[in-house]
């Protein structure tokens, strides 16, 4: 028995210390527990990670002025940087979901798709979020055209333009993406073809500017009128004579349009290789061989494909030598 409980009692102490050994580890970690994990948190800090969730405006004109874009997210910190394309801009942290950053007006001046990143101190960087600079319509020449107009050459002006905006020409449901050439940031020229005013009668198209990162916001009237029957006032010259050479004949009137024909008479019309110059006015080149040899009169008029033909004007041929004996 006496064996036993100095056993016992042995063990009694063993037990004691071991649990105040245990008991000052526990105190010693959790006083030094906050400050090893600072340590380890200063040694191997954590990089925040930013994240975009919109950015404002989305959708800005080409040839803007210089403004302040609104940049919404998680994750921002004081140095959190906002670029354009890669490239730092100017950035005012504003909270740990706001950044606004500056854009200058030269960032904006041509249309494009723009990807906007934001970057923190320790390099994190978020993904790309994509905004848009818009090409800008302004004007367009020739603004109408009578149907069954061959094909026309439309000047597009505005603003922000790039190799790839393309003129887009819909017709009250039809649409045609328009073969465009570049000729500066400013102009374009568009080829309308004539089925895209073949028939139809009266009708208004719209004119826009297509994008891949989006048109234009506006579009341009274009307007598509019935042909009217045309009218001849004067020609010039009213006359020629015999074996002379070929020669120009200008037809004065109105309601002329770009597929008008100008027409001799040669029992019947024949049609004249003819250079529509306004609505007002055609040229047309007479052959030699069309002059009779034996003087007389003719008849010119103008014919539009669609409606009647215009009237008749007289033109006098004169024999050579009936010149000259005069």
């Amino acid at each position: 028995r006496v064996l036993f409980r100095s056993k016992y009692n042995q063990d009694q102490r063993v037990l004691r210390i071991l649990c105040a050994s245990l008991g000052q580890v526990a105190r010693t970690i959790a006083v030094l527990g906050p400050l090893l994990a600072f340590a380890v948190v200063s040694a191997f800090p954590v990089k925040a990670q930013p994240s975009i969730t919109v950015v404002g405006p989305t959708q800005i004109d080409a040839g803007s002025p210089s403004t302040t874009y609104q940049v919404f997210g998680t994750g921002f910190v004081a140095g959190s940087v906002v670029a354009w394309n890669g490239s730092p801009l100017p950035t005012t942290f504003v909270s740990g979901t706001q950044l606004n950053a500056a854009v200058a007006a030269s960032l904006i001046a041509i249309e494009g798709t723009i990807s906007i990143t934001v970057t923190n101190p320790g390099g994190a960087t978020s993904s790309a979020f994509p905004i848009y600079v818009l090409p800008v319509l302004s004007s367009i020449s020739p603004s109408s055209a009578p149907t069954g107009s061959p094909q026309l050459t439309l000047s597009v002006t505005g603003v922000g333009f790039s190799p790839r905006v393309i003129v887009e020409f819909n017709r009250q449901g039809p649409q045609w993406n328009l073969a465009t050439t570049l000729v500066s940031s400013t102009q374009l020229l568009a080829i309308i073809p004539p089925d895209a005013i073949a028939v139809g009668g009266a009708d208004t198209a719209n004119v826009g500017l297509f994008s891949p990162g989006g048109g234009s916001r506006n579009s341009l009237s274009f307007s598509i009128s019935s042909p009217t029957v045309p009218t001849i006032t004067s020609l010039s010259p009213p006359s020629a004579v015999t074996d002379g050479p070929d020669f120009t004949v200008t037809v004065n009137g109105s309601g002329f349009a770009t597929n008008s024909v100008v027409q001799w008479w040669n029992a019947p019309y024949i049609d004249l290789v003819t250079t529509f110059v306004n609505v007002n006015q055609l040229r047309a080149l007479v052959p030699s061989s069309r002059i009779f040899e034996t003087g007389g009169v003719t008849s010119v008029r103008v014919n539009t494909p669609g409606v009647a033909p215009s009237n008749a004007v007289d033109f006098a041929i004169t024999r050579s030598e009936e010149r000259r004996v005069g």
